[in-house]
C-alpha cells in the first residue's frame, strides 16, 4: 500500500511529465511547464499546486507567464476580480465575515488588526492578502 507522500509525489511527477512533453509540442506550454517544474523543485513554495493548477488553466484570468521567470508569485499574482459586482460581493462578504473583528471599515479592533496600515504582516500585494485570509 502506498503512503499519502508516496501517491502525492508519483502524481507530482506525471504532472511534470505531462507538462514537458506538451511544452515540446506547443509552446504556448512551455511556461506552464516551467512554473510546475519549479514548484516541484521548491522554487515556488508560496503557491499551493492546486492554486497554480486553477490559475494556469487555459482561458484563466490570471497572468502567470512572468512567475517562470521571477519565481515570485507576491508580484505576478494579481486579483482578476475587479468589476463593480465583485467589489460589491467583497464588501458583502467582508462585511459578513470580517468586519466582525476588524470593523466595519477595517479599522481594527481588539480582536484584529486594522487593515488600513500601510504595512500588513504579509505585506499588501493581492497575493499576500490572498493567502493571509485563506492561510491565516
Amino acid at each position: 500500500m502506498r503512503t499519502s507522500k508516496q501517491i502525492t509525489l508519483l502524481a507530482g511527477g506525471l504532472i511534470l511529465v505531462i507538462a514537458l512533453v506538451s511544452s515540446a509540442l506547443s509552446p504556448s506550454l512551455s511556461w506552464r511547464a516551467r512554473v510546475v517544474s519549479l514548484k516541484f523543485a521548491g522554487k515556488i513554495p508560496d503557491v499551493r499546486m492546486s492554486d497554480l493548477t486553477v490559475m494556469m488553466m487555459p482561458r484563466s484570468p490570471y497572468a502567470l507567464e512572468r512567475l517562470a521567470d521571477t519565481q515570485n508569485p507576491f508580484a505576478i499574482i494579481k486579483n482578476p476580480l475587479t468589476s463593480d459586482d465583485d467589489v460589491k460581493s467583497g464588501h458583502t462578504r467582508y462585511q459578513a465575515e470580517c468586519s466582525t473583528c476588524h470593523g466595519d471599515r477595517g479599522q481594527g479592533g481588539v480582536a484584529a488588526p486594522s487593515l488600513q496600515s500601510d504595512i500588513l504582516k504579509h505585506g499588501r500585494s493581492d497575493w499576500a492578502i490572498y493567502t493571509t485570509i485563506r492561510q491565516g
